[in-house]
């Protein structure tokens, strides 16, 4: 799931920075200054951090947007409009806001603690007797990358698509799927950690079997409680959803157009034939245009002979290209005011 993340996003390298920070200060508290000496530090971290470089760029190279989202595409002002109107893209949200979002989102709940807090007690005890061992090194690594991580995602002044770290984790919870695996390996090596310093000492005493089934018991009820699962079944909502795709998209097939202009990426799963997003630079080059003969020209020079709207009338109501399609094309398909279907008369 880290390596998705890592490859597939551009928010990748919010975990990469956070991870090359976690490996660096754990190798400096064990090996002190002689940590610049150690070539092995320095090929590992690099090489996290060129892996995430390469995959930012690539992420762009492929014409998405720094993160993914589509207002960057926004050009007609009724959809600027809406857009400013939800919240978080219209304000950067305070460090409590994004943090109990952060919290909420992916359901880390105080049964976390149960191991954390003991084992951060054991690991101090053993740092000032020098008694650094794998484990050890392991929980560092993964606390320092998740403290690295939020505070990248809270502090850092930085902005793609003109949004903000803490606005974007807010806006999509799965940006926040990364932290979640994250601290639940370290709830994982937390207990381990305190099960080797405990296991030793409860054996001379023969009841180190109760002590080990009582954590596993505590380990148990904390990941059950952030993985609780909602077993509602919505198949029928995203079947309705997928057969409205499907029906808005097969009169257009039927057309057999030339292109077809969408606003769902998803129709690309469920629509045979050639489609442009309408959220890409060439989807602007119809949007950000004025007045209808200049609006009818654009839709030439695109060969659009189809428009398939998903998201209507919410985004689209009031734009230009919506009024000039209502005008002086054939509304072919209409579904609860959602999907709708442009034909080229």
């Amino acid at each position: 799931m880290l390596l998705a993340i890592l490859l597939g996003h551009s928010l990748g390298i919010v975990y990469a920075t956070g991870i090359f920070v976690g490996y660096c200060l754990t190798a400096t508290i064990r090996y002190r200054l002689s940590v610049v000496s150690i070539p092995s530090v320095w090929l590992v971290g690099t090489g996290i951090m060129f892996g995430a470089i390469v995959s930012f760029a690539r992420y762009f190279g492929i014409g998405a947007a720094a993160m993914g989202f589509y207002f960057p595409f926004y050009v007609d002002p009724f959809q600027v409009s809406v857009l400013k109107s939800i919240s978080p893209f219209a304000a950067n949200p305070s460090i409590a806001t994004t943090l109990s979002s952060i919290v909420d989102k992916n359901g880390i709940s105080g049964w976390w603690l149960t191991f954390a807090m003991p084992a951060l007690g054991i690991v101090t005890y053993r740092f000032r007797q020098s008694r650094l061992n794998y484990n050890i090194m392991l929980w560092l690594i993964l606390g320092l990358t998740i403290v690295a991580c939020f505070c990248i995602i809270l502090f850092l002044p930085i902005k793609l698509d003109g949004l903000s770290l803490r606005s974007a984790f807010i806006a999509n919870f799965r940006y926040g799927f990364g932290l979640s695996i994250l601290i639940l390996l370290f709830v994982i090596s937390s207990a381990r950690i305190c099960i080797d310093a405990f296991s030793t000492h409860l054996e001379q005493r023969r009841v180190s079997p109760i002590f080990n089934v009582c954590a596993a018991v505590l380990l148990t009820m904390a990941i059950h409680e952030e993985s609780k699962v909602d077993w509602t079944d919505y198949s029928h909502i995203y079947n309705d959803i997928f057969l409205t795709r499907r029906a808005a998209c097969d009169l257009a097939v039927n057309r057999k157009p030339r292109d077809t202009l969408i606003d769902d990426a998803n129709m690309f799963y469920v629509c045979p034939i050639p489609m442009t997003n309408v959220y890409s630079q060439k989807g602007t080059q119809i949007t950000g245009v004025e007045g209808e003969k200049n609006i009818a020209t654009a839709l030439d020079a695109q060969q659009i002979d189809a428009v398939v709207f998903y998201h209507s009338p919410t985004w689209w109501s009031g734009t230009r290209l919506y009024r000039y399609l209502k005008a002086h094309w054939v509304l072919a398909y209409s579904v609860s005011d959602r999907a709708e279907t442009f034909l080229r008369p």
